[in-house]
């Protein structure tokens, strides 16, 4: 062999043992399982991996030179893995996934096999890797598992699902998006943006919500939709973006809830707070609701009408309260909290309090309380009612009330006394008619005469009497326009007109300067004082110097009127006797006994009352009277 030839061959052997040194490097260092066969089945190569996991009782027999189809093998498994290596002998390369019983534990390997060719293109053997994809196909078990899961979930969702791609273009859709907008799913797949539930109206409006997506703004929006048929209905979106592992986003996942049937309840709950707000502030009621561990409150619009306050001026606490409230009732008030707390006593009650303007008006109050599990309040609401108008009614339906029983008594009285009175006259002529029949027929005229005396007088009597109830009947239906009018030009018409009785008698009157203003019907308040003082002059009895006072007095906040005299006085047993309709207390006195009926008459008609004072029989006596509307005079207008 020549020099050159032999250098060739060396290179040569070189390289084919470097390959070979690489190729056994590239082997070794790769996870996958190697080995090969030649074309009776007898290992001929393997890496160090081969053997890596599998059961010991077959390592022992799996050796380089002996045949792979193991005898201990069952019968089948040996018969498949011939079938594999036949395959590659006659020159086709492929692959098999399959769970194999040569490794401990469960394994899924991925076996591709290839067959070994000479330099002349003769199949020589089979070249086998083995790669462990368990885990792989855990994971895509799961990852099936986890979309089977999630199309299950989205398809048996309530709400509406879409996803988007991140261009904004239907991927996917739930079926409940497609039934609540009316479209199919080939109608919505593959379009956008705009989505033909977009209100056309509306496209910019959501498309700007959209755009707030794509750039991470991930808050719920509530936004208006269309069906299919065109009707508008309101959604809640929650949008949200899929990542691929990098990070990128790759789609966007949205939830769309029809809200119509919540945005109903919400109008109906706003026009039953509106009509509750309406009822509340025709009935002129107000709520408030308390923390008793705080001592904070809670007040509707309608408290502060109640209290006549703005919602800046009305504090919000449990004191701030208490200064609304008029200051004879605030101990009242607390009281009866204080009650309502402990369990006491339930918390309704009618109190006063005081506007700023200074009116004092009425409220009634109903409160409620929460315990905690330990039996301590926690909390109390109530409700607040103006029923001021209310109270007053009520007071007025009570005074008519005390009216009618007043003239209904009076009526029995009237009508006991019209039968009594009118009784004794009415026998009288009766009687004396009888006589007069009689003594015609014995033709008696003296006795006739006499007859006929005692027949005019009864006769006269019960005329008066029936002029004195035509008096007294009128009282209150036929009233004169009221006036105002000094207590002492009133007094002067009254003593005008007894002026013959008050000189005849020689009685000395004084009548007060207090500046009082009466009012009323001026000719029934002149006769108010022109009985008072004929009764005062009928019963001084032997005074020797008679005098009669017309005065006022204050009681309180009332101006009280009296006429009072030095005469005979009253007995304390009869004083109850001296207001009634034709009652005497002198039988032998003048007049028929409706002057002092007349005056209470007249006085209760103007709004007062009148009652009479006596330490008895010759200490004198003092009428008392109050009139409605009385008052004194104010400086500015004594000057005028």
């Amino acid at each position: 062999m020549k020099p050159s030839s032999i250098s060739k061959s060396k290179r040569a052997e070189k390289v084919l043992r470097e390959n070979e040194a690489n190729l056994i490097a590239l082997v070794e260092n790769t996870q996958d399982r190697i080995w090969a066969v030649d074309a009776d089945y007898r290992l001929i190569v393997r890496n160090s991996q081969f053997l890596q996991g599998v059961r010991e009782e077959l390592k022992r027999e799996i050796a380089l030179g002996e045949s792979v189809l193991l005898d201990s093998l069952p019968q089948a498994v040996r018969d498949e893995w011939r079938s594999y290596y036949d395959r590659a002998l006659r020159g086709e390369s492929f692959s098999v996934e399959k769970e194999t019983q040569f490794y401990q534990g469960p394994a899924c390997k991925d076996y591709r096999f290839h067959p070994i060719r000479s330099a002349e293109g003769k199949i020589r053997g089979v070249v086998v890797s083995g790669r462990d994809i368990t885990e792989r196909k855990r994971a895509e078990e799961a990852l099936r598992e986890a979309k089977e899961f999630s199309e299950s979930l989205i398809a048996s969702a309530r709400d509406g699902i879409s996803v988007l791609d991140n261009r904004g273009v239907h991927i996917d859709v739930n079926p409940a998006l497609c039934e609540m907008t009316g479209f199919l799913r080939e109608e919505l797949i593959g379009v956008g943006p705009p989505h033909p539930y977009w209100p056309p109206e509306l496209y910019e409006e959501i498309d700007r919500s959209f755009r707030k997506t794509r750039a991470g703004d991930f808050t719920d929006v509530e936004l208006t939709f269309m069906r299919k048929n065109g009707e508008r209905f309101p959604v809640i979106v929650n949008p949200a973006w899929i990542k691929d592992p990098q990070g990128n986003v790759i789609s966007y996942f949205a939830t769309v809830k029809d809200i119509t049937e919540r945005k109903r309840a919400e109008e109906a709950q706003r026009a039953s707070e509106a009509s509750l707000a309406e009822a509340q502030r025709i009935a002129h009621i107000g709520n408030w609701d308390r923390n008793i561990v705080t001592n904070e409150l809670y007040w509707s619009n309608e408290i502060y009408r109640v209290f006549g306050l703005q919602p800046q001026e009305f504090g919000a606490t449990y004191e701030a309260f208490l200064n609304s409230i008029h200051p004879d009732d605030r101990e009242y008030v607390q009281k009866s909290v204080k009650e309502a707390l402990h369990g006491d006593n339930p918390y309704r009650i009618d109190h006063r309090i005081v506007l700023p303007s200074g009116e004092v008006r009425i409220v009634h109050e109903r409160g409620e309380v929460a315990f905690d599990e330990s039996g301590e309040p926690i909390r109390m609401v109530g409700t607040v009612q103006d029923i001021t108008e209310r109270k007053r009614a009520e007071e007025e339906v009570h005074k008519k009330a005390k009216e009618l029983e007043q003239k209904n008594a009076e009526l029995e009285r009237f009508t006991s006394a019209v039968s009594h009175d009118l009784r004794s006259p009415l026998v009288t002529i009766q009687t004396f008619q009888g006589h007069l029949e009689r003594d015609i027929r014995s033709q008696d005229a003296a006795r006739m005469e006499k007859d006929l005396g005692y027949i005019r007088n009864a006769a006269d009597k019960m005329g008066r009497l029936l002029d004195d109830l035509r008096r007294f009947s009128r009282v209150g239906r036929i009233i004169n326009p009221s006036e105002e009018a000094p207590l002492q030009a009133i007094a002067k018409e009254a003593l005008d007109l007894a002026a013959g009785r008050i000189t005849g008698r020689g009685v000395k009157v004084q009548v007060t300067e207090d500046p009082v203003v009466l009012y009323g019907d001026r000719t029934r308040l002149v006769e108010v004082f022109m009985n008072l003082v004929d009764n005062a002059i009928k019963f001084m009895g032997d005074q020797p110097a008679p005098r009669v006072e017309i005065g006022v007095e204050q009681a309180g906040e009332e101006l009280v009127l009296h006429v009072r005299d030095n005469g005979i006085g009253i007995d304390p047993e009869l004083q109850p006797l001296v207001f009634g309709l034709f009652h005497k207390l002198d039988p032998g006195s003048e007049g028929e006994g409706i002057g002092l009926a007349l005056v209470r008459r007249i006085v209760e008609i103007h709004g007062g009352r009148i009652w009479v004072d006596s330490e008895g029989p010759g200490k004198g006596t003092t009428f008392r009277f109050t009139l409605a509307k009385t008052r004194r005079l104010r400086a500015e207008e004594e000057k005028r």
